[in-house]
């Protein structure tokens, strides 16, 4: 059998090593790493496939990530993957910017 456990930003040191602790995701508040951890562990012992670990909010993203369309998502994650700073002051990308080229496409342009 295979636990899939899905939780969202947790309070370790993930974000601080990977050093984005100053995006919108890295500084917001984190779900509890027990919580996580135990929601898990009972899911896996009572023999769940698949647990939505830890908070409400986490939940209800995941909820909502079944439901929204690619582009909202991605736009999203855009938003909270930028470093926090006011959004007026943000340089705004190209479109495809930052997208990687696939061999099919690559020198059509």
């Amino acid at each position: 059998m295979r636990v899939e456990a899905l939780p969202g930003p947790t309070g370790t040191d993930f974000f601080r090593r990977a050093g984005v602790g100053g995006t919108k995701i890295g500084s917001s508040r984190k779900d509890d790493p027990a919580q996580v951890a135990k929601q898990g562990l009972d899911a896996l012992f009572s023999g769940k496939d698949k647990v939505m670990a830890g908070s409400l909010k986490t939940w209800a993203q995941g909820m909502a990530d079944k439901l929204l369309p690619d582009s909202l998502k991605a736009e999203g994650h855009r938003r909270m993957a930028d470093p926090a700073q006011p959004t007026s002051s943000r340089p705004r990308a190209a479109p495809d910017a930052g997208r990687p080229v696939s061999p099919q496409t690559r020198g059509t342009s």
